[in-house]
């Protein structure tokens, strides 16, 4: 009986130690899923002093609803951390950081804490005094947690690079990991310690460091590349030469994983908010699969900000969290978007190797929800949606469904523009009145505004259309114009006769030019005016003569200097003679090929237009020189009426061209 007692306590025990034992690195990759960060939290010298509030318990709950199954928390110490031995951390800061891992581990999250920043560490690294208060930081942060779950994890340095500061060198990266490692075991000798390379902590640096000699270690690397798209925002990616060079670099890095014998984190990558949005979310897909295909676990950087995932003051998600969360390696893939007849588009895409049981198309409108549209075929690859309205954007993904998993595809977007030109608000714009620059015709590029780069740079007004408009006091204004791009109004001229056309201009340096037309006829040419400030207008006129009815008038931008423009206010002028200068006669007159003006005053800021007896312009002239007097020699015999407008006032004189 008793020896029966005794192999009964054997059995016990063994159990005991087998159900405690520390998770491996290899059991906590297949266990951690997906993964993200807590960024821009704990980072800044007072939590909450960059652009998030304090961390909430609620984001962990948000965390695991979205199934998120790891957290990264990025910690500064420095601040919290005396500076003079034994270097004592701030107990109301490690008790703070403790609060905050424990609503991870309490909801059955891994969590990663670690040393972020730290730039007084990686600019000082070679005194002794600095690394010493570093051994007291981990000293104190291994004491303190000890006997936390074994689901929470250490990484050792954030990315041992610091601005243009070089940082770390490898032998000190290398002596680093190891001494902090030893110092971390003394309290931890099974916790998973997460440690990388010099720099940036690529994956090249990565792969250069030397490999801690202990079984319970994951090797951490970040990639934001390429870094001139992903965090600079510059032009489009995704082409299959981009895409190639992500899933070669993963390749590198899991043959370099599988010689050494460890795990790989991905622990930070991303692309910014405002990036090329098909591009960027190709960009988390292509990261995502990579990681899937080399067995990484990944923790996707969510700053709150330009990375933003998570939407924390609203406990919404961007559309990268469904990428995050629901590609697999069986997802639709290489997902294209055409228009076909107009208001006909085509969704195309790539199947996975095993079979689908069917395909729902899922499609959002504008800023609306993602809603379902269709179910199709299980091995089909295209499909045509008739359903579409021009003037919008949409946004489709393709959902493969395989007994009970759905495999997303990452959601591409396309916008449709309108065929045939209308009026803004529907209806023609009378004159006199008031025209605003911003709401030119609808009907898109080529058809009601014409842009040299394909982007709404601010994004304030029209984000869908090409045209730069930004937000001015009151209101909007066009913004960034180039030279030969222009712009399109309907327009209903109430009463033929002569008009004030005032423009509303603003220009740090002035000189920019523009042009008025109506039905292709030239009205005026203008020249922006200095206001010193891009918001700060100032106003421009010309004098013009208009025929009764619809007319579509046009602003051809000229010549730079930059300049932006508010508004364009039309006023009946009631008799230009009533309003004439005296003292000024033109010679010859009739003309031959030149005519001048002759006057005992000098009007340096005068121009002058010429009409014809219809009251067609066919000349403007700015920074008129009376001295040179006018080339009118191209002008064909007739009746015409010169008007030299100036700030004394307005002369008009009828000559005659031979």
């Amino acid at each position: 009986m008793k020896r029966i007692y005794n192999l009964l306590s054997i059995l016990f025990l063994s159990l005991t130690v087998l159900l405690n034992a520390q998770i491996t690195p290899a059991e906590a990759v297949a266990r951690m899923g997906r993964g993200t960060n807590l960024g821009n939290t704990l980072e800044p010298p007072t939590e909450g002093g960059w652009n998030n509030p304090a961390a909430e318990e609620s984001y962990f709950d948000d965390y695991v609803e979205a199934g998120f199954r790891t957290v990264r928390i990025p910690v500064t110490w420095d601040k919290h951390t005396a500076t003079t031995a034994p270097y004592t951390v701030d107990a109301s800061w490690l008790n703070r950081v403790e609060e905050i891992v424990e609503w991870g581990l309490e909801r059955d999250m891994f969590v990663i804490i670690n040393a972020h920043h730290e730039s007084w560490l990686k600019e000082d690294f070679g005194n002794p005094a600095v690394r010493a208060r570093f051994d007291s930081i981990w000293s104190q942060v291994s004491v303190h947690f000890k006997g936390k779950s074994e689901k929470l994890f250490f990484e050792i340095l954030n990315e041992p690079r610091t601005g243009d500061h070089e940082g770390l060198t490898q032998v000190q990266i290398d002596e680093a990991n190891a001494r902090l490692l030893g110092i971390i075991r003394k309290d931890h000798p099974t916790r998973i310690v997460v440690y990388s390379g010099k720099g940036w902590a690529s994956s090249s640096d990565l792969m250069a460091a030397v490999v801690p000699d202990d079984p319970y270690i994951l090797a951490y690397f970040h990639s934001y590349d390429p870094w001139n798209f992903a965090g600079e925002s510059n032009g489009t990616w995704g082409s299959v030469s981009d895409r190639n060079a992500i899933y070669s670099k993963f390749d590198k890095v899991r043959n370099w994983a599988d010689q050494n014998n460890v795990e790989i984190l991905l622990g930070e990558f991303g692309a910014m908010w405002d990036c090329d949005y098909n591009s960027r979310m190709l960009h988390y897909a292509t990261y995502v699969r990579g990681c899937l295909e080399n067995n990484f676990v990944f923790t996707v950087w969510d700053d709150g900000g330009w990375f933003e995932v998570l939407q924390r003051s609203t406990h919404t998600w961007q559309d990268s969290k469904d990428i995050l969360i629901h590609t697999t390696l069986q997802s639709p893939d290489n997902l294209t978007l055409s228009v076909v007849d107009d208001s006909l588009v085509q969704i195309g895409w790539k199947s996975g190797s095993e079979p689908y049981d069917t395909i729902l198309i899922e499609r959002r409108v504008n800023d609306g929800a993602f809603e379902p549209l269709a179910g199709t075929f299980a091995d089909a690859t295209v499909f045509l949606d008739s359903l579409s309205k021009q003037e919008n954007s949409y946004t489709y993904r393709v959902i493969a469904l395989s007994d009970t998993i759905q495999h997303y595809s990452y959601p591409a977007q396309i916008y449709l523009p309108l065929t045939e030109r209308k009026p803004y608000n529907g209806s023609f714009c009378k004159l006199p009145g008031v025209v605003e620059a911003e709401d030119y015709d609808t009907g898109g590029e080529g058809i009601a505004y014409h842009e040299t780069t394909a982007d709404n740079i601010p994004g304030a007004y029209r984000p869908n259309e090409g045209v730069d408009i930004e937000i001015r006091p009151g209101g909007f204004q066009l913004t960034y114009a180039a030279p030969g791009e222009w712009l399109e109004y309907c327009v209903e001229v109430v009463e033929a006769g002569s008009y004030e056309i005032t423009t509303q201009v603003a220009s740090l340096d002035g000189g920019g030019i523009f042009r008025i037309l109506f039905d292709g006829k030239l009205a005026a040419t203008l020249t922006a005016p200095k206001t010193g400030s891009m918001t700060a207008t100032s106003d421009v006129s010309a004098r013009v003569q208009l025929e009764a009815g619809e007319q579509i008038m046009r602003i051809m931008i000229l010549k730079k200097p930059p300049f932006n423009m508010d508004k364009f206010i039309f006023s009946n002028v009631t008799d230009l003679e009533l309003q004439d200068l005296e003292g000024f006669t033109l010679y010859p007159n009739p003309a031959g090929d030149r005519l001048f003006i002759a006057s005992d005053q000098s009007f340096p800021e005068a121009s002058v237009s010429i009409f014809t007896a219809g009251g067609t312009l066919v000349r403007q002239i700015e920074d008129f020189s009376m001295e040179s007097g006018l080339d009118v020699s191209e002008l064909a015999s007739g009746l015409y009426l010169l008007r030299m407008t100036s700030p004394q006032g307005v002369m008009n004189r009828r000559f005659i061209k031979d």
